[in-house]
């Protein structure tokens, strides 16, 4: 997985890839125009920030 955040650049902190440990994201709620910030093919793929998400909320 990429580590940087497609929208910001700043470190994902993605766990998806690690066994031993849940990823931040399992317990958030994205909102769906923060898909509609990052390119089609990203979707899936590349792991938004916690900042971002958070900051697409407001």
């Amino acid at each position: 997985m990429q580590k940087s955040c497609p929208i910001c650049g700043e470190l994902n902190n993605c766990e998806m890839n690690n066994p031993d440990k849940a990823c931040w994201c399992t317990t958030m709620s994205f909102p769906a125009n923060i898909f509609e910030k990052i390119s089609e093919a990203d979707v899936g793929r590349v792991c938004v920030c916690k900042n971002c998400v958070e900051n697409a909320e407001e």
